[in-house]
């Protein structure tokens, strides 16, 4: 009888500890990456990537192993140093964006896939930044709806100066018969 009450009792133990096993990842720093404000050089225009490290950790007792980092559009890409970590060990989640066609706050976000119990359907973590442009120009092309020749079409584009500094436009230039007004 002994035997049997000591077996339990190892059993319950056992599958208490397991339990209690498992891998667990930190995002070190929180689950947002602000830049904060990002001045674009445009003259000349310039492709521009914000660039930051993030750290990863494992926070639990057992081995993480982190499958997949996936974006949620184009402009960002993930670079993981290492996918499996063990208990207390780091790694480096680099994040590039690209930045060179954006303008004003931007928010974008990465999920993370790993093996611990709050990342099995994805650990989200976002990213932000202030892009500041001394002058935007919206939109920017010129469409037409539907051009006659012979007939006037309109199209519109707003310049905005975002910069304390005066700015000029200099020179518009339209060929082959195309004619600009200015208006306001």
């Amino acid at each position: 009888m002994n035997r049997i009450v000591l077996a339990m009792i190892a059993l319950v133990a056992f599958a208490s500890v397991s339990v209690y096993a498992q891998p667990k990842l930190e995002i070190v720093g929180g689950e947002t990456y602000d830049w904060g404000k990002v001045e674009v050089k445009e003259n000349p225009l310039k492709m521009v990537t914000l660039d930051a490290n993030v750290k990863l950790k494992n926070v639990g007792n057992q081995e993480l192993i982190i499958d997949t980092v996936k974006v949620g559009c184009g402009c960002t890409h993930p670079t993981l140093e290492k996918k499996n970590l063990k208990p207390g060990e780091t790694t480096n989640l680099g994040i590039g964006l690209n930045v060179a066609l954006q303008s004003g706050e931007i928010f974008k976000n990465l999920t993370i896939f790993a093996n611990d119990e709050g990342s099995k359907n994805g650990r989200i973590m976002y990213l932000k930044a202030n892009i500041f442009r001394p002058i935007t120009v919206t939109p920017q092309s010129l469409n037409f709806n539907e051009v006659v020749p012979g007939e006037t079409a309109h199209s519109y584009t707003t310049f905005k100066n975002n910069d304390t500094k005066p700015f000029t436009i200099s020179r518009l230039l339209a060929t082959k018969g195309v004619k600009l007004e200015k208006t306001g």
